[in-house]
């Protein structure tokens, strides 16, 4: 059994395979390159799916966090890939779509403004959309910009070409809207040392407009504006932004306020790359231009910043330079710029910073010298405006001219806060004139009394005549008129209307020749207006004083009636006059401001109309040029959304009238008149609507109202409105011969008024 065993054994060993013989290889030395190309490779695999991981977190963090980040992700996402936006508004939308999301979340979609435009197929390929909200507690003007949303023309690769109805637009990026503090706004018309004088509270901003005119061609320049009433100053406020077409972006870059209502706009100022902002801040008469440059920006999100020309430190060195820019930094323009023209040129070019300053200065001077050029309403105006100019004979003039002068401006001196006795004070260091020396003592006199006044001028380096001369000035603030310049030699011009007959004391009034006087029937023209030699005075007559010796005779020369002593009686229309009857003063009455004049009766003319009583240089008719309103807003520079809503507004003011819609084509057949009334080269639109066309546009054929005129702007800016004007009718607009802006005859209350429109408050007054 055990010999069989090993056999099987040694059998079973036989069937294996053979051996395996083991021979030793050397062994190879591993490549360099493949080992670090395998490592960098490994590594760039380890780093790649860190990022993914990372990547992936982020992502998913801010989708948790901001869904509306998806809309953003998708821009870099191809067509297949994109994720599926949850709200609507992350989705292309209509205009329509847009205005009805908004409007479910409480909010209010404004008129959209184009930001950019193709040039081939006029399609808007971006715009903006103020949002507003209803302020709560509001009573007008309540809708208030919260927001700007900023659209992009959508893809639209199987819409060709695209319809208005249905073009759909991305939403870019969304900029909060709030509008600037009350204590900002009111700065220019407030002293900053009044306790309390403005508070934090935030004012509305209520429209959103593009800048008209020539503004930078770079990007989309827009504004902001709202409104607010202080004292009489009706303050116009808002923000300026700018649209960045390379990179899509809306931007905020200024704040500003202008007391005057006045927008800001854009003027080729330095003669730079840019044209510059200027912003009006001018209060009263005291002249104040913020004037920005247009300079890249140092901040990321924004393309370019707003800079002010500063005249705070001199681009030049020189001593001359110097004292320019002094004058100028204490109010006198002119003299600065007069100052600037005198010095040497040389060969050199002033760098930028020296000539934005000099432009600066020219641009003010220019301001100021048309403020002086221009007829004021009263004499202390005037004065002011002279004295603005650095013209202090022309002051000293109109304070000589007339007693009502005198106490007028007297008064204005006494009120001064310093702005004037600062530029006394630097007209004086650079240039000791006897005029600038005689008003340092006027003010002192007005302020301290005569004995300061002397007391002052006894000590700066002055002659004996300019000593006299300047006594005689001060005796006329305590109303001693010994020095009287009136000019005798000038015919009268006088604006006044007939009052109804009543009862006349013959004893209540001054006649040259009282004799002449009878008791026969007489009738009584109520002055409005007179001119005095140097300026147009307006009822009240408060300042208008009479001598205790030879009042009659005085009043008659003030009047200028010794030279010409007859009126014009005539019925001022808008479409011509009637005939006129010429009458002779007889007599005067000057009793507690009221001023009248006595005229035989003229029982020819009838009261029902008022009759204007007009002496024959006092003025002349303006007959402004005539077109429809169709012409009128055909025309390139002419924006016919700005005007025909307007027109609607005033008429549906106190009124029901049909919709906008309806009517559109009929206000567009009106006829209007182009007269410049606002004084900036532009002609203004006059519109008058006759009693039946008012009939026929309000469907009211009961309306007895008579004819209404409205005017506006150039720009679409209401100016005048027989329809919400608390002061009466137009009647006839005037050239009062004076070189300066016509003026508009009102009726009110069986009486006429005369205004005129105030550069310094944007309004006629």
């Amino acid at each position: 059994m055990a010999k069989r065993t090993r056999k099987q054994t040694l059998q079973a060993i036989k069937s294996l395979p053979p051996a395996i013989i083991y021979r030793p290889v050397e062994a190879k030395k591993p490549s360099k390159t493949n080992g670090w190309g395998n490592s960098l490779l490994a590594l760039a695999l380890i780093l790649t799916a860190a990022s993914a991981v990372a990547g992936g977190a982020w992502l998913s963090l801010q989708l948790f966090v901001n869904p509306d980040a998806v809309n953003d992700v998708n821009k870099i996402l191809p067509p297949g890939v994109k994720f599926a936006a949850t709200n609507p508004e992350q989705q292309p939308q209509t205009l329509q779509q847009v205005e009805e999301y908004l409007r479910r979340q409480g909010k209010i979609a404004g008129e959209p403004l184009a930001l950019e435009t193709d040039a081939k197929t006029l399609v808007v390929k971006s715009l903006v959309i103020p949002v507003s909200k209803r302020q709560s507690n509001c009573q007008t003007n309540c809708q208030e910009i919260v927001e700007l949303r900023t659209y992009q023309l959508a893809k639209n690769d199987f819409k060709f070409p695209l319809q208005a109805d249905n073009t759909t637009y991305d939403l870019i990026n969304k900029l909060s809207v709030s509008g600037p503090d009350e204590s900002f706004v009111i700065a220019p018309v407030v002293d900053s040392q009044t306790p309390n004088y403005g508070s934090t509270r935030l004012l509305p901003l209520t429209q959103l407009q593009k800048f008209s005119g020539d503004p930078p061609k770079s990007g989309t320049w827009l504004y902001l504006i709202g409104q607010s009433q202080q004292s009489d100053n009706e303050i116009a406020y808002g923000q300026i932004l700018h649209y960045d077409t390379t990179r899509s972006a809306l931007s905020l870059v200024l704040t500003w306020t202008s007391p005057t209502g006045i927008v800001p706009k854009w003027q080729q100022v330095t003669g730079g790359g840019f044209p510059e902002l200027i912003v009006d801040r001018t209060s009263e008469l005291e002249p104040q231009l913020q004037v920005y440059q247009v300079k890249p920006a140092q901040a990321s999100f924004n393309q370019f910043q707003l800079v002010p020309i500063a005249i705070e430190e001199p681009a030049i060195k020189t001593t001359a330079y110097q004292n320019a820019l002094f004058l100028a930094r204490n109010g006198l323009w002119s003299p600065a710029w007069q100052y600037l023209k005198s010095l040497p040129q040389g060969k050199k070019r002033p760098s930028a910073a020296a000539q934005a300053q000099i432009d600066f200065i020219r641009l003010y001077a220019k301001y100021t010298s048309k403020q002086a050029d221009t007829a004021w309403a009263s004499p202390s105006q005037q004065a002011i405006a002279a004295l603005s100019d650095g013209r202090w004979k022309k002051g000293l003039q109109i304070y000589l001219d007339s007693p009502e002068n005198t106490q007028e401006i007297a008064t204005f001196l006494i009120n001064d806060s310093g702005r004037l006795w600062n530029r006394v004070k630097a007209a004086l260091e650079i240039s000791p004139r006897p005029e600038i020396q005689t008003w340092g003592a006027l003010i002192l006199g007005a302020q301290e009394g005569q004995a300061s006044a002397i007391a002052w001028l006894k000590a700066q380096p002055h002659s004996l005549k300019t000593l006299k001369y300047t006594e005689k000035l001060l005796k006329r603030l305590d109303g001693d008129y010994e020095t009287v310049s009136i000019a005798k030699d000038r015919p009268s011009r006088i604006i006044g209307y007939l009052e109804p007959t009543r009862e006349i004391n013959l004893a209540d009034w001054l006649s040259i020749e009282p004799k002449s006087i009878t008791k026969q029937k007489w009738q009584q023209v109520r002055v409005i207006s007179y001119h005095n030699g140097q300026t147009w005075v307006r009822s009240p007559f408060n300042q208008l004083k009479l001598p205790n010796t030879e009042p009659a005779k005085f009043l008659w020369q003030q009047l200028g009636l010794n030279i010409d002593p007859h009126l014009n009686i005539v019925l001022p229309l808008l479409d011509g006059q009637s005939p006129t009857t010429t009458v002779t003063v007889q007599a005067m009455q000057l009793q507690n401001g009221e001023l009248r004049l006595l005229i035989p009766a003229q029982p020819e003319i009838a009261l029902k109309q008022i009759p204007l009583a007009v002496s024959a240089e006092s003025l002349q008719w303006v007959e402004p040029t005539q077109m429809t309103m169709t012409e009128f807003i055909s025309q390139e520079s002419v924006d016919a959304t700005e005007f025909l809503p307007a027109i609607w507004r005033e008429l549906s003011s106190n009124r029901s009238v049909p919709k906008f819609e309806q009517l559109q084509q009929q206000l567009a057949t009106l006829t209007i008149r182009l007269v410049e009334l606002t004084g900036d080269n532009n002609q203004d639109i006059v519109l008058t609507i006759s009693e039946r066309e008012i009939a026929t546009l309000t469907k009211n054929k009961f309306y007895k109202g008579g004819q209404r005129a409205i005017a506006f702007s150039d720009t679409g800016k209401l100016l005048y409105s027989d329809f919400s004007s608390p002061v009466g009718k137009l009647k006839a607009i005037a050239d009062l011969k004076d070189n300066a802006l016509p003026a508009l005859l009102i009726e009110s209350d069986r009486k006429y008024i005369i205004q005129r429109w105030s550069i310094v408050n944007q309004r006629f007054e």
